[in-house]
């Protein structure tokens, strides 16, 4: 755990860079290349991709601090506008991120005349590599963690931490312990997983696309599987609950059942034109 990557004083104040901001503006810089090589190839404009990034950036960040905040309300009275423009990882839900950004990007590109599920399926990538370094960003923050596990290859985390502060507020832990209980490293796998799907989503738009769309709901469609599984295994407190699942489970399968619905959708009406 490394929260704060390095401090600067300026005029006696000190300010503090957190290892969590930087990890998500490296995701941002490389998912922008990223997505405007892949959107040269399919003709779209590299200027119309540098206005959605910044679009899309926005929202998922407000999107991803207010659905936090909203599912943890009473943690953030009184410091709403802090968490919200705070570079710690205060909070960011993937989903209340996630969804938000699509549906602003999506009209932004159609506003410019072009496919918008050509442009999501040349940006389904840079979501993916995104997670591999945010969710490093999670790991060195501390939050997001998992269970308590024995298992390998568990981990621990100091006193004063998310994962630290939970366990003695759940009465498994002393607070004068001097780390938690070992915890199932679930920013670890999250970030491997996203890793994965990035390396999968390229794979598929330059080798295996059929039709537009495609990348972009198989996507979504293997990330919720895996959210929905690792669901089980997180244990920080942030994640809402509704019926013995959380709200990233509940999202998780609705997304599943609507990227079977358009995989199969999108996939039709490609066959019909195809067959003319």
């Amino acid at each position: 755990m490394h929260p704060v990557l390095f401090e600067i004083t300026i005029l006696g104040k000190t300010i503090a860079f957190y290892s969590y901001g930087a990890l998500l503006g490296i995701s941002i810089f490389f998912g922008w290349h990223l997505t405007t090589s892949l959107c040269k190839k399919a003709a779209i404009d590299e200027t119309v991709v540098g206005y959605v990034t910044i679009l899309v950036v926005v929202t998922a960040v407000v999107g991803a601090r207010l659905l936090e905040i909203a599912v943890n309300y009473d943690s953030y009275q009184g410091r709403f506008f802090s968490a919200l423009f705070s570079t710690k990882q205060e909070g960011l839900a993937f989903y209340g991120g996630f969804i938000p950004a699509v549906l602003v990007g999506a009209l932004y590109i159609r506003s410019k005349k072009y496919n918008v599920w050509q442009f999501a399926d040349c940006a389904s990538p840079a979501v993916g590599f995104g997670l591999f370094f945010t969710r490093i960003g999670c790991f060195l923050a501390g939050c997001c963690f998992g269970s308590v596990t024995e298992s390998y290859p568990a981990v621990t985390f100091p006193s004063g931490s998310p994962a630290f502060t939970f366990q003695v507020r759940q009465y498994l832990l002393e607070n004068t312990a001097a780390s938690s209980l070992p915890v199932h490293p679930t920013q670890l796998y999250s970030s491997i997983a996203g890793l994965a799907l990035g390396i999968t989503s390229l794979y598929l738009l330059l080798r295996k696309k059929r039709y537009h769309g495609q990348i972009f709901w198989t996507f979504v469609l293997l990330y919720a599987i895996f959210r929905f599984m690792i669901e089980f295994i997180r244990s920080d407190p942030s994640r809402g609950q509704l019926i013995g699942l959380s709200t990233s489970q509940w999202v998780s399968m609705a997304g599943f059942g609507l990227a079977l619905f358009f995989l199969k959708r999108l996939q039709g009406v490609a066959s019909r034109k195809a067959r003319g």
